[in-house]
C-alpha cells in the first residue's frame, strides 16, 4: 500500500540502526549506495525534535554544512544525518562534484521546510556552482534552487536524498538529459534552468520565471489544492496538496532572491491559491479532528494514527503550515463552517477532539511578597464527549511575566501542587498557569504538547486568597441596616453582606476574594447563616465553608445582636469581631461597637 506524507515521517522509526543517535559525528554507517560515495568519517547525524533542531558537517575540503530544521518539522524525535558527499559516479561527462551532502533517511518528509546553507571556501566561487538534486542512488539528477549570498549556498529541502555542487558545464549536462514531466521535479529544474540561462544570456528571468510559475500553478498546484480542500478528500490528498503548495511557494521565493526584487508576485494566481490553501487547512483540521473523535475510545498510550491524542496533535498542525505559508491567523468561533483566514491558535484548541480542563485552582498559602506560595491544581483531560479522565500525564507550567515560577506533572487524580516564592514587588500577583498534554515519553511530549490551556490565578497582598486568614479586625459604624436593605462591609478584601427580615433576624454572608459586588461570580461565598435578635441575648453560631471538594474553613462566630425594631422600622445591631491569623478558623467575639440606626 502507498505510504501517506506522515507514514513517511516515520520510516526513521523502522529503520534504527541507519543512523547513530545525539549529535557527534564519525563512526557512522556507510549508507551503501552505488552512485553516491560519502564521507562517513565527517558525517553528523543529530536528534531532531518537534522543537526544530541544527546539524553542521565539513567536508574534507573545508566545505561547511549546516542544516536547519525548523519548529513542527517532525512530528517525532528523529534521527537526521547529514554525510557530505565525495563523488557521484553517474555524472553527465563523467564529471566531478564540488560538495554536496546526502540526508538519512532517505525519503523522510518534513511538515516543513528545512534550510541547507552551504559555506564554500575562498577557493571556490559560488557564481560557477549550481545545485544538483537528486532521490535515492542519484539515478536521476535534476537541477535544484540554489541561491548565492557571498560565499554562501542556501537550497530549501523539503525531503531527504541528497543535494550536490558542480560547475556549469555538469549543469549544462543535467539540464539537457533531463527527461521533462508534470510533476514539481520537473518545474524546480525548469526555474534553475531558467537562471542558468540568463547568466549566459544576461538577460533577465522574470518572464521565464512568470510562465513556469503559472502553468506550475494551473498544472499541478491548483488541482491538488482542489482535491486537498474537498470535503471527502484522503489523507493522501490532503498532504499531497500541502506539499505541492510549500514547493510552489519556495520556488516563488527563489525568484525573488535571484531577481533581486521582494516585490516579485504571480497574480491573480497567489491571491486564488491562498483561497485554496486555506480550505485545504480546513479539511486537513476537520479530517484529523474527525478521527481523533472517531478512535476516541482506542489507548492513548500506544500506537501513532490510531492514537486519538496524536489524531489531535495533528490537526492542530493546520495551524502551524499556515504559518509555515504566511497566512494570518485570526480568531475564529466555528473552525468547521467558512474560514475567511485560518483560526488563531486558541480557536483551533477550543474546537478540538481532545480538550485540556482545568477542573480547580486555588492558591492555599502564601499572603505577601517573599512568602512561599503554594497553588493547588487538579486538571483532565476529555476526548471527543467522554468524562474528564486523570490517567493522561499534564505538565503544568505556572509562570510570572513569562517567567516560569514552577513546572509539575499531574499524578494519577489529576492533581498537582506549584510551589514557589512570592516575587517582592507583585502585588497583586498573577499567576499564569499552561497545562498541556505530557503523554507517556519523551516522543509523546514533543507530539503532544500543542494540546492545551491557558489559565491564570491572582492573589492581592494581605487577602485570604483561598488560604489563611490574616490578622486584622473589621467594623463598620456608620450604617444602619433596614428591614430588606444588603449593606455590605470589607476588610482587607473580605466582604461582608449583611441582609435582615423582619422579626429581628439578620443574615451574615461573607464574599472572599470579590472583585464585584454578589452575586458578581467573582464572589466566593465562605459562609451564609442567619443570626436572629433575641432583645439583648447573644447568638452563637458556626458554619463548616466547604471549597469545592475539600472543607478548607471552619467559621466560628460568636455573635452580639442586641436591641429591637425601633419606631422607623430598622434593626439596631450591636455587632463586632476580630480575626485571629495564622490558622484555618475565623473567630469572633462581642464588640461594644454599636451600629446606630438612621
Amino acid at each position: 500500500m502507498k505510504q501517506t506524507y506522515f507514514e513517511r515521517v516515520l520510516v526513521l522509526l523502522i529503520i534504527p540502526t541507519l543512523i547513530g543517535c545525539g549529535g557527534g559525528g564519525g563512526g557512522l554507517p556507510d549508507l551503501g549506495l552505488s552512485n553516491v560515495k560519502v564521507d562517513a568519517g565527517s558525517a553528523r547525524a543529530a536528534v531532531i525534535t518537534s522543537d526544530g533542531g541544527t546539524i553542521t558537517a565539513t567536508g574534507a575540503n573545508g566545505v561547511v554544512y549546516k542544516l536547519d530544521v525548523p519548529a513542527n518539522a517532525v512530528l517525532q524525535p528523529t534521527n537526521i544525518a547529514m554525510y557530505p558527499i565525495k563523488s557521484i559516479k553517474n555524472l553527465p561527462g563523467s564529471g566531478t562534484v564540488s560538495g554536496g551532502v546526502n540526508f538519512a533517511p532517505d525519503g523522510l518528509e518534513l511538515l516543513a521546510p528545512a534550510t541547507l546553507t552551504i559555506q564554500l571556501p575562498t577557493g571556490i566561487d559560488p557564481k560557477m556552482q549550481f545545485a544538483i538534486a537528486y532521490n535515492g542512488d542519484a539515478d536521476k539528477l535534476h537541477l535544484g534552487l540554489g541561491t548565492v549570498s557571498g560565499q554562501t549556498i542556501t537550497v530549501m529541502i523539503h525531503h531527504f536524498s541528497g543535494t550536490a555542487l558542480a560547475g556549469r558545464q555538469i549543469a549544462d549536462l543535467v539540464a539537457q538529459s533531463f527527461p521533462f514531466a508534470q510533476d514539481s521535479i520537473s518545474f524546480e529544474h525548469r526555474m534553475a534552468d531558467a537562471f542558468r540561462n540568463s547568466q549566459l544570456s544576461n538577460i533577465s528571468p522574470r518572464p521565464d520565471y512568470l510562465l513556469i510559475l503559472r502553468n506550475w500553478y494551473d498544472l499541478i498546484v491548483k488541482p491538488a489544492l482542489i482535491r486537498a480542500g474537498d470535503v471527502f478528500s484522503t489523507d493522501q490528498e490532503i498532504a499531497k496538496g500541502v506539499q505541492e503548495y510549500s514547493i510552489w511557494l519556495d520556488a516563488i521565493l527563489y525568484a525573488k532572491l535571484t531577481l533581486g526584487d521582494q516585490a516579485f508576485d504571480v497574480q491573480p494566481e497567489n491571491v486564488e491559491s491562498e483561497t485554496l490553501a486555506v480550505a485545504t487547512l480546513r479539511r486537513w483540521y476537520r479530517f484529523y479532528n474527525d478521527l481523533c473523535a472517531t478512535n476516541k475510545a482506542n489507548p492513548v498510550n500506544t500506537g501513532f494514527f490510531d492514537n486519538p491524542l496524536v489524531d489531535a496533535a495533528l490537526a492542530l498542525e493546520a495551524g502551524n503550515i499556515a504559518d509555515t505559508w504566511h497566512i494570518v491567523r485570526r480568531p475564529n468561533s466555528d473552525p468547521f463552517g467558512f474560514w475567511p483566514t485560518v483560526p488563531d491558535y486558541e480557536s483551533l484548541l477550543n474546537n478540538l477532539c481532545v480538550k485540556v480542563v482545568i477542573e480547580s485552582k486555588r492558591i492555599l498559602l502564601g499572603n505577601n511578597p517573599g512568602d512561599e506560595v503554594i497553588v493547588g491544581l487538579k486538571a483532565g483531560v476529555k476526548i471527543a464527549d467522554g468524562a474528564i479522565r486523570h490517567d493522561i500525564p499534564l505538565r503544568v507550567k505556572f509562570t510570572r511575566n513569562g517567567s516560569t515560577l514552577d513546572q509539575r506533572t499531574t499524578d494519577a487524580t489529576g492533581q498537582t501542587l506549584g510551589d514557589f516564592t512570592w516575587p517582592q514587588g507583585a502585588n497583586p500577583l498573577v499567576v499564569g498557569i499552561l497545562a498541556k498534554v505530557r503523554g507517556f515519553n519523551a516522543t509523546d511530549a514533543a507530539v503532544l504538547g500543542q494540546i492545551a490551556v491557558f489559565d491564570q490565578i491572582s492573589k492581592t497582598a494581605s487577602n485570604n486568597g483561598g488560604g489563611n486568614i490574616p490578622n486584622g479586625s473589621w467594623q463598620k459604624d456608620d450604617h444602619a441596616w433596614k428591614f430588606g436593605s444588603s449593606p455590605e462591609l470589607q476588610k482587607r478584601g473580605i466582604r461582608f453582606e449583611i441582609s435582615e427580615s423582619t422579626g429581628g433576624s439578620a443574615r451574615i454572608k461573607a464574599f472572599q476574594p470579590c472583585l464585584g459586588n454578589p452575586p458578581d461570580p467573582h464572589c466566593i461565598p465562605l459562609f451564609d447563616f442567619q443570626v436572629t435578635s433575641t432583645g439583648g441575648t447573644g447568638f452563637t453560631g458556626s458554619k463548616a465553608i466547604p471549597l469545592g471538594d475539600t472543607t478548607l474553613f471552619f467559621a466560628g462566630w460568636t455573635m452580639s445582636a442586641e436591641g429591637s425594631v425601633l419606631q422607623d422600622g430598622s434593626l439596631s445591631i450591636r455587632w463586632g469581631g476580630s480575626i485571629t491569623g495564622g490558622g484555618d478558623t475565623v473567630t469572633g467575639s462581642p464588640s461594644p461597637d454599636v451600629i446606630p440606626a438612621r
